[in-house]
This record gives structure tokens, C-alpha cells and sequence, in this order.
């Protein structure tokens, strides 16, 4: 009951029970009671109504809708998605999870043990790719392609700095939840533990794959393979070698001159590629139109130019 009704405190839930209200094969319900396959659970639709939160429940069209425009690809087990920035993955009635869950609960067999959800992670600024869950199966099938390294995300970004040539980004990256912040440090580093808090670990190993798909003096645009799945990996790995990415401020990207108090965050990295070894399938989230816009005005390149000369890269 708690999974089908996520928002409805526990005290309440009992008050229903002992009421009479939820009912369980037809007579009283116990809070205690151990379900068997092919037991009838029976709930008021007025609880239904008003429980906006739960996976099955579509509250309204617009919510259903909304996430039709951002869909790339599905499968049986599968909804893989183009996210906006500055979408919320989870954690609000206004997420990319609930509305996921609005959108395929009216065509899904009810189940109180598996409910649709994101198979990996994207922060809320950063747009592109991301994967759900439909079923079971899928959810078991995904993850065992990620642990076993059989699943490809390339990101597109815009770093700070002149970068030339490709490198591979080797750290460990050890995150600071009070901050909210990540700090990677390259392996060649001085790592003894006496270096570090006595609180703190070593961190986690990060590995990620860069090409430069062009550079200015200022600025350049890369396309990032991650093989590593860490918070903040990529921001963290750029800020370490001095590239963070522009407009990171967290991360020690300058600010432009006259804008010191701008709190804004507005960095360019984007999940543009998913592959998945031995699926012919490969999943590209278009670049969003204000990236676009970013790219012609640092590098004067058209939409077109952009493609070909993604196209011509070979990332």
C-alpha cells in the first residue's frame, strides 16, 4: 500500500485499515496481513483522486502529454527519453519520474512490487539521454549491461579554456554530500591517506574519455565517454585539469566581467549518445536549440555545421 500510495502518511493508512476503508478480499483488512498472488486489494477512489503522487494515478491529460514530445525510443521493457535542463530526474510530482509513471500507468498490468523509474543517473541541469525502467526485466537487464561495461554514453560539452588533442581522464573522486560537491584528483597525484580528512575516503575511481571536437582561445567544444557512472564526475574531472565547464560556477568557471553576483546556472553538457553492445540500436538526443545558439555564437557554427563536423569526428 505504501508503494501504490507513496504520499499518504503511515497514521493515515492504518486510520483507513482499522475505518474499514481499504478492504482485502472483499472483508477487513489487517495492517499485518501477508498478501498471496490473486488476493483483491480494494481501494476508495477518492483516495485514488487524491493521492497526485502515485505511479498509477493520471491526475491530468496535460501531465500524460507533456512527456510524449520527449520520447526517442521504447521498447517493450524500455522508455528511453530526451531530457530537458533543469528538469528534476526525480523527487517532485513535476519530475521526469512521475511524469513517466503517468504516462505508462494506464498501459501497464498493476503491480504493488514494481513500479518505472530511472536506470541511471542525470542532474538536473544536464540534458540529453536517460533511460526508464517498464518492466522487471528491463530494469535486471540494463543494470547488468552497465555493471558488465556494455552500455556507451557520450556527452557533448563546452569547457572553458583552449583544449587540443584527446586524453583519457583517469581520477578518483570523492564527494562531499554537506556540499553537494565533487573534488576528483588525477591518479598520478599524491594520494597517501595522511593527505586526506581523516573522515574522508579516497574516493571513487572515474574514468572518462575526451575528444576535442574543436577549440578558440577561449573555449572548446568535447564529446566526453564516460566509463565510470560518478555524481559530478564530469564537472569535477574538467575543473581539476583547468577546463571547467564554462559557466560552472560551482566548479571555478570565471564569471563574465559585470556579472560576479550572477548565480545562474547555465553550462552547456548534454547526453547526446546511449549505445548498448550487441543492441543494434543507438540512441542520439538532438543538441537543445539554446546549445545550438551557445555553439554559433562562440564558434559561428550553424546547426549544420555542427552535425557535419560531429559527423566528421568519428566520436
Amino acid at each position: 500500500m505504501r508503494k501504490f500510495l507513496p504520499a499518504l502518511p503511515l497514521s493515515s493508512l492504518h486510520r483507513m485499515i482499522r475505518r474499514g476503508l481499504i478492504r482485502l478480499n472483499g472483508g477487513t483488512a489487517k495492517p499485518e496481513a501477508l498478501l498471496e498472488v490473486g488476493d483483491k486489494i480494494e481501494i476508495p477512489m477518492f483516495l485514488c483522486e487524491a493521492e497526485s503522487g502515485s505511479p498509477w494515478v493520471e491526475t491530468t491529460a496535460q501531465g500524460a502529454d507533456s512527456i510524449k514530445t520527449m520520447i526517442l525510443a521504447e521498447t517493450e521493457d524500455l522508455l528511453i527519453l530526451n531530457k530537458p535542463a533543469g528538469v528534476l530526474v526525480h523527487g517532485s510530482h513535476n519530475s521526469l519520474e512521475a511524469k513517466a509513471q503517468r504516462h505508462l500507468g494506464p498501459r501497464m498490468p498493476p503491480s504493488l512490487s514494481f513500479v518505472p523509474g530511472p536506470l541511471h543517473r542525470l542532474d538536473r541541469n544536464t540534458s540529453g539521454v536517460i533511460v526508464f525502467s517498464k518492466s522487471i526485466i528491463g530494469a535486471k537487464s540494463f543494470t547488468e549491461s552497465m555493471q558488465a561495461g556494455k552500455i556507451r554514453k557520450t556527452y557533448l560539452a563546452i569547457l572553458q579554456g583552449r583544449m587540443e588533442g584527446n586524453y583519457e581522464w583517469e581520477d578518483y573522486v570523492l564527494r562531499d554530500e554537506k556540499s553537494r560537491k565533487s573534488t576528483a584528483t588525477p591518479f598520478h597525484q599524491d594520494l597517501s591517506v595522511k593527505a586526506l580528512p581523516r573522515t574522508d575516503r579516497l574516493g571513487q575511481k572515474a574514468l572518462t574519455s575526451v575528444h576535442t571536437i574543436l577549440s578558440n582561445q577561449a573555449h572548446s567544444f568535447v564529446a566526453l565517454r564516460i566509463k565510470t557512472g560518478r555524481t559530478h564526475q564530469i564537472r569535477s574531472q574538467a575543473a581539476a585539469r583547468g577546463y571547467p565547464l564554462a559557466g560552472d560556477f560551482k566548479y571555478g568557471a570565471l564569471r563574465q566581467q559585470g556579472n560576479s553576483s550572477d548565480k545562474r546556472v547555465n553550462y552547456f553538457l548534454h547526453a547526446w549518445r546511449l549505445e548498448i553492445q550487441g543492441v543494434p540500436m543507438e540512441i542520439k538526443a538532438p543538441i537543445p536549440k539554446n546549445y545550438l545558439q551557445i555553439i554559433k555564437k562562440i564558434f559561428a557554427l550553424d546547426e549544420k555545421e555542427v552535425y557535419s563536423l560531429l559527423r566528421q569526428s568519428k566520436i
